[in-house]
Parts: structure tokens; C-alpha cells; sequence
């Protein structure tokens, strides 16, 4: 009999409607959790029964099952907060988070209620880390990301960036038509030891801050005059002398109008008083070495370095020759690497002679030694100190010598070389001087001045004196001082955006050299940016040919009827500092803001989503789990693959919606009562069915 059939079918329909109670209980419970998606239930019927009727064959069912429970993946509201951290999806994709504590457990969630945790990872409340691409500023200025998807980690402080593009406008006024000072500025910073004044040696000057890689600031200050060409104006950039860590310039005989002079140049305008050209030089500062030696081989005690083999000719090195060299402590380590090293001579038994060969295997720029030996064994070792008092031979490689001054009073010989067409060749090399032998005059070194044809005979390093000899054969003593010699000057290279660059010493040389450079790992190259940059070649051996054209930028230094100010100044360093706030934008990218003026970004959030998300699996605490039926996760960063859009300051309420749940809890509450009417009138049917018997 069917009965006892329909006993079960209001039982299954019971059940079906006290399991859709529940999910609705779960929905309308989850009414506030963050980023929740309520769930739907839906029932199936069972496979009827068949049975024969007059028709033939029909069917009657067996009631009902649940079908499925699947979560409703629709977009929800957003609710403002005050925290940047907190994190919303506009859009179909999940965040992705991980369990430190569980190798390879990835979830995935809707829920953006995150925080930096004590070790400055961004966590959900739970302490699962979020998943994330590092990112690093690229020399361009913009961020990309690196590596592999990682925890997310946001970097307390900011390590400090020296400066290496240093932007300075200035408007010349126009209306100047002489220089201040008939000397350039480069002679007037020798001869007043850094100290010049407005109106007397320039006509302007302005001054900007930069930072060294430690985040030391340093004060640059440019100073300007006139010059007698039409629209042309000299510069040099300076630093304080007491802040120049160059070699040359911390050595003791080194007076303090050596120090703190980084480049010069001049400033060509157009009639429309834009930016015609830039010439400048820049200044190497650093020194060679030469002094006494001392160690396992101390017959050489106080030798001199010879340039060949038995050679009598005493010669200086220039330090950049040698300063990628490596500190070598130890003496007699043996097996030195000698490819590629400086070789020297020296005087074994004081004749005079350079008849010993050593090489220069390493330099310590702290104790401004040189380590030497002559073979690779080591089998003598010597340590070359250099820069002391007692050397006659400590003078710059390369000094250039531009007046000879009379000590007598008489007139000076200033140097023109009037028989020399190269350009800018007005003065003689120190080094050459130091090469004259008296007793060779193929060693004599001539110049000319004021139309007249000298000879320098004989060069007394110790008093920093010359001999001369004039036309009529008349030798005279000329001093040499530091009023009469100017530095090492180089022809500028050009930076990454095509400026002048300078080289600045701001720390003590290291002794290491950059491998792309051949400088010392402490030299610090600044692009010095006047609002106008090179068209350069550069060639294969570093050199740059002259600019072919100079191209002005919309802020840029002029030359206007206007008084001579400072338009724009910026530069690109920083130094320390330490995290503030934080910031995510659209496309997810968490940038930092640190006390240093930084804006950094630092990560950028990863973004899941899934072919058939209602498939996930639950893992509870507002986490999802990947599963064969829902597809592996397509995963990117946000705005791309249809991954969604981030919204901070923001969080994703809960899908649930009240009067809906309400509406499917009446029915639901009907369809139960119903079911159980089923079972209460079927009772009674089979009660009076035995009933019949009595």
C-alpha cells in the first residue's frame, strides 16, 4: 500500500525544509561578516515509483531532496572605514592569503580587513599573510614589479639615495655686459681660498642641499659671472673644502685653495636668451704618490720610483691609476695577482739607479698606503706610505702651471703658449717640469709669453721654484705658488639623461672600483641639470664627443633684462627616514610615505579568480579553498584579466539581504508545516485502516 510511501515523502520534504532553515539561519547570522556570500538552496525531486493503471504505465513520486547549496557570488555594498589597510573588490577576484604556519596552504578570501603585523607583514585578522609582487624603483622613476608572488611586506624605513641629478634654473641678468673680476672664478677661488664675495669676484650665486649614500647633506653652491664674450657666462660649481674627501685634497701639504672646486664651465646663450650650449669640465681630485717604503725589503727604505729599469728619472703616479686596487693588510701573503698592476723601479743602493722592478698590488686609501712586491710569491713585500712631510715629490699628476711670479718683484711670466694652436693650452704641465734633468736639455720645457719665447731648465721641487732662461740667454728663479697652479680638469661625461655630470668626493675614497666605471666605489657622479641637455656620442673607450646640439626644457636657466635669481632648484636624493603612512591605489599598488618626503611603492596585491567560484570550498574565517570542481585559480595584478579594481579605505559588506531571507523563512516555515500535515493525515489513514478490523 502507498501509505507507508507517503509516510517517507513527507519525512524527505522535513528534512529538505529543516536544512534550507539552516542555510537560512547561516545567511541571515552572517548578516555583518565582512565580505560574506549568502548561499541559496535548492531541492530536486527523488525517482518516482512506477505503478499500473488502467493507461498502463505512470509514475508516482517519492518526494523531494536538496539539490544544492551553492554561495551567490554577486558584488556587495562597500562601507567607508579610516583604516588605508582595509581593502575592497570591485570586480569577481579574491585576495590571496597564506598560513605561516602550514607549508603551501593558500586560501582565498572576499574579506579586506588587513593590518601590518609586528614584522611589518600585511596580515588578515587571523595572521595570514597576503600575497603580493615586491617592487622596486627603476632609474627611470617608475616601479615594476620583481620576482615571484610573495608575502607582502611593507619596509618600516627608507634607506637614504645620494643625489645624482641635481636640477638648478636661474635667470643671468642680461644686463650685465663685464665680468666682476677680470679673473675667472676658478683663479679667484684659488687665491682666496674658497672665500669669494658678491660684487667683488662673481655676480651670483645660488646654493643647493644634496645627500651622499649615507644621507649626509652637502651644500653645492654655483657661483656665476659675466664673461667679456657677448651672451656667454662663466660657472664653477664648489662644495665646502673642509667637506672634500678626495685623495688629493685631505693629503697635509694640500693648501685649502686646492679642495672643494668640483667643475667649471661656461654658459652660452642665445640673442632670444635661451640655453645656446654648456662647456664644462669637471675636476678629478685626486693626487699620485710617491714616498718612502719600509718592510720585509727594507734596503728601499726612503727610495724613490724610477719609470724603467736602471732608469735615473723619478716619476709619480696618478692615484686613479691604482685606487681599484685591494686593501692588503697582511704583508707577505703571497700569491699576488700582478696582471694588470703598475710597475715600479727602485734604488736598491742609493746610485740613483731604478734597477728594481716591484708591482703595485694594493693601496689602503685609510692609511694612504701602497703595497708592493716583486713577485707573485711575495718574497719582498713593501708598504709605500704617501703624502708625507718629508716628500719632495708630493705634487698633483697633471697640475697645470699658468704664471711663473717673480720673487723679486719684477714682472710675472704668465703663461700663452701663443706657438700652440691647440685650444685652451695656456699653461704647462707640472709633471713635465719635474722630468727636467740640468744636464740634458732635451728635457727643458718652453713656452711663451707676451710674444716671448722662456726655457725652464731646472725645477726645485722642494721650494716649488723654476729656473728660466729668456731668449737672451739670462736665467732667473721664478717661485711657483699656489696662486700660479690650477687642478686637474677633465672633460665632463654625460649622465643617463644627457647632462653634465660632476664627481664629487663627499666620502673618503674606499679603494675598491666600480666595474663599469673603472671609479672608486665613493666617487658620486652628479648630473648637474641647467634646463637644457646634450645630444652626445659616446665613444668606445668612455670619451664623449663635443654636443652636436643643446635642447632647452620648459624650466631652464635664461638669460633675461631681469636681476640675476634663482627660477627652480630640485634634486633627486633623500636621506634616512622612517614609514608614516601608507596608501593603495586602484590597481592595488601600496605605496609608503616616509618622514624623509619618499613616496615609495613598495608592493602590489595579487588577485585570483576562478572559472566556477560557487564550487570553492569553505574553510571558515571568511576563507575559501580551492577545489577540483571550481578550476585553478587565473591569478594577476587587479584592473587586468577581469580581476577587479581595489578600493581602500573601504570593506565589502555582507551579501545577505534581510527581506529576502525573511520572505524564504515564511516559506520555508509553511513548506515544513505542510510536510508535516503529510505525515499527521497519513497517521490517521492508517488508523482507521485498522480500525477496520474491530
Amino acid at each position: 500500500m502507498a501509505l507507508t510511501s507517503s509516510l517517507y515523502s513527507g519525512v524527505s520534504g522535513l528534512v529538505n525544509m529543516g536544512n534550507a532553515m539552516q542555510v537560512i539561519g547561516d545567511n541571515i547570522a552572517n548578516v555583518n561578516t565582512t565580505g560574506f556570500k549568502s548561499s541559496r538552496s535548492t531541492f530536486q525531486d527523488i525517482m518516482a515509483q512506477s505503478i499500473n493503471t488502467a493507461r498502463g504505465g505512470s509514475q508516482v513520486g517519492r518526494g523531494a531532496s536538496m539539490s544544492d547549496v551553492a554561495p551567490l557570488f554577486q558584488q556587495g555594498s562597500f562601507e567607508s572605514t579610516s583604516s588605508p589597510t582595509d581593502l575592497a573588490i570591485a570586480g569577481n577576484g579574491f585576495f590571496i592569503v597564506s598560513d605561516p604556519a602550514l607549508e603551501n596552504s593558500v586560501y582565498y578570501t572576499r574579506a579586506g580587513q588587513f593590518h601590518i603585523d609586528k614584522l611589518g607583514y600585511l596580515v588578515n585578522p587571523a595572521g595570514l599573510k597576503v600575497q603580493g609582487w615586491k617592487m622596486e624603483t627603476q632609474p627611470d622613476g617608475t616601479a615594476e614589479i620583481v620576482g615571484a608572488m610573495a608575502d607582502i611586506q611593507v619596509v618600516n624605513s627608507s634607506p637614504p639615495v645620494a643625489t645624482a641629478q641635481a636640477t638648478i634654473a636661474v635667470n643671468l641678468d642680461s644686463r650685465v655686459s663685464n665680468p666682476v673680476d677680470p679673473r675667472s672664478l676658478e683663479k679667484a677661488w684659488v687665491q682666496k681660498n674658497g672665500e669669494l664675495a658678491p660684487n667683488v669676484d662673481y655676480e651670483y650665486k645660488t646654493s643647493l642641499n644634496v645627500y651622499d649614500s649615507l644621507g649626509n647633506t652637502h651644500e653645492l653652491t654655483i657661483y656665476f659671472d659675466k664673461t667679456s664674450a657677448d651672451r656667454e657666462w662663466e660657472f664653477i660649481v664648489t662644495m665646502s673644502p673642509e667637506e672634500d674627501k678626495n685623495i688629493y685634497a685631505t693629503l697635509p701639504d694640500t693648501p685649502p685653495s686646492e679642495r672643494g672646486l668640483l667643475m667649471r664651465g661656461f654658459l652660452h646663450f642665445t640673442p632670444q636668451g635661451s640655453i645656446d650650449g654648456i662647456y664644462s669640465k669637471y675636476n678629478n681630485g685626486i693626487g699620485e704618490v710617491v714616498e718612502e717604503v719600509s718592510g720585509s725589503g727594507a734596503q728601499y727604505a726612503n727610495s724613490k720610483f724610477y719609470d724603467a729599469g736602471g732608469s735615473n728619472t723619478i716619476i709619480e703616479f696618478r692615484l686613479e691609476d691604482i685606487e681599484d686596487l685591494p686593501v692588503l693588510p697582511e704583508m707577505n701573503s703571497g700569491q699576488y695577482v700582478l696582471t694588470g698592476k703598475p710597475t715600479v723601479f727602485l734604488d736598491n743602493n742609493a746610485d740613483g739607479q731604478g734597477d728594481d722592478q716591484f708591482y703595485i698590488v694594493g693601496f689602503d686609501p685609510e692609511d694612504q698606503t701602497l703595497t708592493l712586491t716583486d713577485d707573485a710569491n711575495g718574497t719582498t713585500v713593501i708598504k709605500a706610505k704617501i703624502g708625507t712631510t718629508n716628500s719632495e715629490h708630493i705634487q698633483r699628476f697633471g697640475t697645470r702651471i699658468r704664471n711663473f711670479s717673480d720673487p723679486s718683484g719684477g714682472t710675472d711670466l704668465a703663461v700663452d703658449n701663443d706657438n700652440d694652436t691647440a685650444e685652451n693650452q695656456n699653461f704647462l704641465e707640472l709633471d713635465d717640469l719635474y722630468r727636467i734633468n740640468p744636464d740634458d736639455e732635451t728635457t727643458f720645457v718652453t713656452f711663451t709669453s707676451g710674444g716671448n719665447t722662456y726655457t725652464v731648465v731646472n725645477y726645485d721641487a722642494e721650494n716649488m721654484q723654476a729656473t728660466i732662461r729668456d731668449s737672451a740667454n739670462t736665467e732667473t728663479i721664478y717661485n711657483i705658488t699656489a696662486q700660479d697652479i690650477e687642478g686637474d680638469w677633465f672633460n665632463v661625461s654625460y649622465g643617463d639623461h644627457n647632462y653634465p655630470q660632476l664627481k664629487a668626493y663627499f666620502l673618503p675614497p674606499s679603494g675598491e672600483a666600480m666595474p663599469t666605471t673603472g671609479w672608486d666605489r665613493s666617487a658620486q657622479m652628479v648630473e648637474l641639470d641647467f634646463g637644457a641637455y646634450a645630444t652626445v656620442t659616446k665613444n668606445d673607450d668612455g670619451s664623449y664627443d663635443p654636443p652636436s646640439t643643446w635642447t632647452t626644457e620648459a624650466i631652464t636657466t635664461t638669460q633675461y633684462a631681469n636681476r640675476s635669481s634663482t627660477l627652480f632648484y630640485d634634486q633627486d636624493g633623500f636621506g634616512a627616514g622612517f614609514l608614516e603612512s601608507v596608501n593603495v591605489d586602484s590597481e592595488g599598488v601600496i605605496t609608503g610615505s616616509y618622514s624623509n618626503g619618499r613616496i615609495i611603492s613598495l608592493a602590489q596585491l595579487g588577485l585570483a579568480r576562478f572559472n566556477s567560484p560557487s564550487d570553492l570550498a569553505k574553510e571558515g574565517g571568511n576563507l575559501w579553498r580551492e577545489t577540483t570542481a571550481s578550476g585553478a585559480p587565473i591569478t594577476g595584478q587587479p584592473r587586468t584579466n577581469g580581476l577587479g579594481s581595489i578600493a581602500s579605505n573601504a570593506l565589502e559588506q555582507s551579501t545577505v539581504d534581510m527581506g529576502t531571507e525573511f520572505v524564504r523563512l515564511i516559506t520555508t516555515q509553511r513548506a515544513f508545516q505542510a510536510n508535516s500535515r503529510v505525515i499527521t493525515t497519513t497517521d490517521d489513514m492508517l488508523n482507521e485502516l485498522l480500525n477496520m478490523k474491530r
